[in-house]
């Protein structure tokens, strides 16, 4: 469920993105207290299956649910918006030596997941975490 009172707050976190997309900003994932130091379980699901939104014009915060499933690389990931999309690479599992090279999507007006290509050691860039990435238009 949506946390929708007006002086919420997202929980304090480091290793995340914040995007804008119009008048809003859309901040996910980040190392969080209790984040599960495993590379996936339910726990780690749930906390990573909502994302933060900022107001721009009024500064209040919102958690919403997402749907599909969202990159295992929580902390350290690559982000940037291009249209309606927010593009997700790479990032950090949050445990030892778990970098990944998946390429996710988010729409932000369906709050559905996408993965557009897996992470794998085959093809594709190195697994990386702590990288960036910018849209040109």
């Amino acid at each position: 469920m949506a946390a929708k009172a007006p002086d919420y707050q997202p929980v304090e976190r480091y290793r995340h993105s914040t995007v804008r997309v119009g008048d809003y900003l859309y901040m996910w994932g980040g190392l969080q207290p209790d984040l599960p130091n495993v590379h996936n379980n339910e726990e780690k699901k749930s906390m990573c299956s909502v994302m933060e939104v900022c107001h721009l014009r009024t500064g209040r915060w919102e958690q919403k649910p997402t749907t599909g499933n969202p990159p295992l690389g929580v902390m350290g990931y690559a982000a940037a918006a291009i249209g309606r999309e927010i593009f997700y690479f790479g990032g950090d599992c949050n445990h030892p030596g778990c970098y990944h090279n998946s390429l996710y999507s988010f729409n932000v007006d369906t709050f559905k997941w996408k993965e557009l290509f897996p992470t794998t050691s085959h093809h594709g860039p190195m697994m990386k975490a702590y990288c960036d990435m910018i849209a040109i238009k």
